[in-house]
């Protein structure tokens, strides 16, 4: 036992240091914090007391409350477009059983309609229905009249504002003050002075109140100030300002600003002296405007300067009001009072300096901008860089140089400077000049900005890959800016690498796309034929990092890529996004809506939609001959001629301004209807519109004739277009006339139709070589075809597009291997696959990628040739899987058509792979339709699956 305890006080003793540094701790905490838990205890117990005595807002919270309650019931019917009895009965019904007072139900409704920002018809028509006299009510009707002002329902306004007006006279209340706003907003806007000045006085002892302005109510009395002006009637505006109580500073600084901006130099007077006679302090800006009032009754220099010096001496007049300032500066300059100018100038920050320096170099007053620089007390990198910019603008290269040499000496050059030089010399459309600043600039070290290479790529003229990669070099990332010029240098003829390549680039900018980008994205691929990289884009679109959309113009952009690439839906979704949003259309944006529609085929929706946009009052104004034009064409490509005409009875009761445009679809029906008897009375109704045929007017006749074989009157037409008006056939007038040959076989009489296009200085182009190897086709020359074919494209450097090969495939058809061999014309005409994969094989041999119709003229001809492996071999080639025509297996990224198998007729398919199957190559058919059916837009079914493993198995 004694050892256990020598043990523990030998451990007590070894740990002695420890425990006194404990217990010294403890120590030192009880006399720092001994204070502070009694005293939260108190504040707590104070709170329980506060919380016991203070009473709580139930009125607040139980409005509140109900507010919720609204909006969860409202909210799902206002999105799902319910009308207005739906809504109003389910607001009864919460009303019903919160069972609250009216002085609760008010503040409520008023919160719901501040909930929508902007609220929907059908919810201001229910919510009007439970409006009252009752006071807790008038927040309620502000924000119903808000609602009727944002949606521009004048006749919802105008009733409720002339219910409440008659309410409160009766009542003998005085109108709220946001009710009152809201009226003389209106009035305004109505531009009616009269009914102004009396909702003046409404507002009067709101303003009467306030030491200073809010921001909206200065923009009301500038507007109110505006239209007195317009009307002449500024005094009385005066008048009523005196008898409401508003001479104050803010109110009386408005006209003053007002009458200077009219250089109306009586009415500055007039509301100087008014100022005056009711003791209102004017303010530095007041002052400045009647600085301008001097300057517009035609002072002099003296006088002007005079009264800077005696009046404001303590402004800074050019940052209060910059007309001013520069007006002093001008006169300073004028009578070399280079020590005013001087004060003018010390008294501003450097940005106002830069700016009245720049308004100088605008109008290419150099030397007094050179003078206003000296007059500077410090002349920074911007004042330096802002007199480079004006040399730019009225310097030639050696004052560019001579300044920019200054700029250095000085040691105020940076990047802007250089890129300022290079802007100018680009300017002028020196290039050499602007390489050389460039070179310059990389040599004094500094590095050149994404404004640098911008300027460079916006004068390259499309030559732009090698500016791109030497930013890539300098580490330069492309912005919007980059995207948006290589965008505008993308057209129908830029290469499919071209195009990859610029959205390479629009991946790496480091900045967010926002609309106009996504707009010019939208153009481009549209422009250029790109559906699939267009999808991508819109794909992004609808995921969870979209730009958001502001503007028509860019919806327009978007209806149209949907429409391009065939997603109604896409269409629709976008414009009731648009519409949902309280967004107007443009009637550009209307008109792209109806185009994507009708392209699509949904001709009668787009009909429906026209009708809903005139019936609208907001909308109306956009339906226009050129919307109106996009139906006509739509149905006429429908061959449902009878709407073509009743579209037209439409537009002329509405008595609609036809154009020439209008006209030529019209002629157009009739040329593909056969009615050609309808265009005597349409050119006469063209004139009696003072409208004359153009040469798509000739044109359209000219094809009509064609259409119906009836071409001696089609160049009869030709010979009158030629001698008796002023214009002159165009290519497609020449192409139509060539096609009408080539419709009835006329091969000699089609040659002098490309002998005199010729000599008309029209080179022919890829549908004109199209049209001319169908003329030989169609005349049993199919030899000449391919002499065209070659002649043609040599002579006139001609890059022969998929349609120009498709009719060459089809000549070749036609062609027989004796005459291929010798040249000579054919006399027995017979199939020749052997030409026409050879054909093809020259054609992918140029990159030209086929289409649906090349490989149906290709199966056709194998099916004409009894050849089943080919034909099943070619199938495979246009799926782009293995067992691919033994021809085109050089061409892998070639030979598949953009849309895979399901590009293809279904019925194509089935005929293929049935006459395979009748010649005895049922388990290549059965297996063929196996793999084709894993792929992606495929349209094969199980069933059809079935149908040819059966017919396999039959075989074996």
């Amino acid at each position: 036992m004694l050892a256990i305890f020598q043990s523990l006080v030998d451990a007590v003793l070894a740990a002695k240091l420890e425990l006194l540094v404990f217990f010294l701790a403890v120590f030192i905490h009880f006399l720092l914090f001994s204070n502070r838990l009694p005293q939260k205890v108190a504040k707590s117990k104070k709170g329980v007391e506060a919380a016991v005595v203070e009473p709580k807002d139930t009125k607040s919270n139980s409005s509140r409350d109900l507010a919720g309650a609204l909006l969860r019931e409202l909210r799902p019917l206002v999105r799902s477009g319910a009308k207005g009895l739906e809504i109003e009965n389910a607001i009864e019904t919460v009303l019903a059983t919160q069972k609250v007072s009216p002085a609760v139900a008010g503040p409520a409704l008023a919160s719901v309609l501040e909930s929508f920002r902007s609220p929907e018809v059908e919810l201001l028509a229910a919510v009007r229905k439970f409006l009252t006299p009752e006071p807790g009510f008038a927040k309620v009707a502000e924000q119903l009249l808000q609602g009727y002002m944002g949606l521009r329902l004048r006749d919802g306004f105008y009733m409720l504002l002339s219910e409440l007006d008659a309410s409160y006279q009766s009542s003998g209340e005085r109108m709220p003050s946001g009710v009152a706003f809201l009226a003389l907003q209106s009035a305004l806007a109505d531009k009616n002075f009269k009914i102004a000045m009396k909702r003046l006085t409404d507002v009067a002892p709101a303003w009467e109140t306030q030491s200073q302005l809010k921001i909206r109510d200065q923009k009301i009395m500038q507007q109110l100030t505006s239209l007195a002006a317009e009307v002449s009637s500024v005094p009385a505006l005066l008048e009523t300002m005196q008898s409401c109580g508003l001479c104050k500073a803010p109110l009386v600084e408005p006209i003053l600003l007002e009458a200077a901006q009219r250089e109306d130099c009586k009415l500055i007077d007039e509301v100087e002296r008014f100022a005056k006679d009711q003791n209102v302090p004017l303010s530095p800006a007041s002052r400045c405007s009647i600085l301008l009032g001097l300057l517009a009754s035609g002072c002099s220099d003296e006088e002007l300067l005079n009264c800077y010096e005696s009046s404001l001496k303590d402004v800074d007049v050019l940052t209060i009001h910059t007309k001013a300032g520069r007006a002093v500066a001008e006169a300073a300059l004028r009578l070399n009072r280079s020590d005013l100018l001087a004060k003018l100038l010390r008294d501003c920050e450097d940005a106002r300096r830069v700016g009245l320096l720049k308004s100088f170099g605008k109008e290419g007053r150099l030397e007094e901008a050179k003078q206003l620089l000296e007059a500077c007390p410090s002349k920074s990198t911007c004042l330096h860089n802002a007199l480079l910019d004006a040399t730019v603008g009225c310097g030639n290269s050696k004052v560019l140089e001579t300044a920019i040499l200054e700029a250095e000496t000085a040691g105020v050059a940076d990047v802007v400077t250089y890129n300022t030089v290079i802007k100018g010399h680009l300017q002028r459309g020196d290039v050499g000049s602007a390489r050389r600043v460039f070179t310059a600039m990389r040599a004094s070290g500094l590095k050149p900005s994404v404004v640098t290479f911008n300027e460079l790529l916006d004068a390259a003229n499309g030559a732009c890959w090698a500016i791109i990669d030497e930013m890539k070099f300098c580490e330069i990332k492309p912005n919007k800016v980059t995207c948006s010029i290589l965008l505008k240098y993308l057209k129908s003829s830029s290469s499919p690498k071209d195009v990859e390549r610029t959205m390479g680039v629009l991946g790496e900018t480091s900045d967010d796309m926002d609309e106009v980008l996504l707009s010019s994205v939208c153009e481009a691929c549209i422009r250029t034929n790109r559906s699939d990289i267009l999808a991508q884009q819109l794909r992004r679109q609808r995921g969870p990092k979209a730009v958001q959309v502001q503007g028509a113009h860019t919806f327009g952009s978007l209806i149209r890529g949907y429409g391009f690439i065939s997603d109604l839906q896409g269409v629709w979704a976008t414009w009731r996004g648009m519409r949902s949003r309280h967004i107007l259309p443009t009637s550009i944006t209307l008109g792209c809506m109806i185009e994507a529609l009708v392209s699509n085929d949904d001709i009668e929706a787009a009909y429906e939609l026209v009708q809903e946009t005139a019936a609208d009052e907001r909308t109306q104004g956009l339906v226009n001959s050129v919307i109106y034009g996009s139906l006509l064409k739509g149905f006429c490509r429908q061959r449902r001629f009878e709407r073509v005409w009743t579209i037209y009875e439409e537009m002329l009761a509405q008595k609609m301004q036809l154009s020439i445009v209008t006209y030529n679809s019209l002629i157009d029906a009739c040329a593909r209807s056969g009615e050609m008897h309808r265009v005597q009375p349409l050119l006469e109704d063209m004139t009696s519109h003072d409208l004359s045929p153009n040469v798509i007017t000739y044109s359209t006749v000219i094809k009509g004739y064609c259409s119906a074989n009836r071409l001696d009157e089609a160049f009869a037409l030709l010979q009158d277009m030629k001698t008796d008006s002023q214009l002159s056939p165009d290519e497609v007038t020449y192409n139509t006339l060539l096609d009408g040959c080539a419709r009835t076989g006329l091969y000699d009489r089609g040659m002098s139709v490309l002998k005199e296009m010729c000599a008309a200085g029209m080179p022919p182009s890829n549908f004109t070589l199209s049209v001319l190897i169908k003329l030989a086709t169609r005349a049993k020359q199919p030899a000449k075809a391919f002499e065209l074919f070659d002649s043609i494209r040599k002579e006139y450097g001609i890059h022969p597009n998929v349609h120009v090969y498709n009719n060459l495939i089809q000549a070749a058809t036609w062609y027989t291997k004796g005459s291929a061999a010798s040249g000579a014309g054919v006399n027995n005409l017979g199939r020749d696959l052997a030409t026409a994969m050879q054909t093809v094989e020259r054609m992918f041999a140029e990159k030209v990628r086929p289409d649906a119709r090349t490989y149906m003229l290709l199966l056709k001809c194998c099916i004409a040739a009894n050849q089943p492996e080919q034909a099943l071999q070619l199938l495979r080639s246009a799926s782009g899987i293995c067992g691919s025509h033994p021809r085109l297996q050089d061409f892998a990224s070639t030979a598949p058509l953009r849309g895979g198998p399901g590009a293809l007729p279904q019925e194509l398919l089935i005929e293929v792979l049935d006459f395979a199957c009748s010649r005895g190559h049922s388990p290549a058919a059965a297996m063929l339709v196996q793999e084709l059916s894993k792929l992606p837009g495929a349209k094969i079914s199980n069933k059809l699956c079935q149908q040819y493993t059966a017919k396999a198995i039959q075989v074996k």
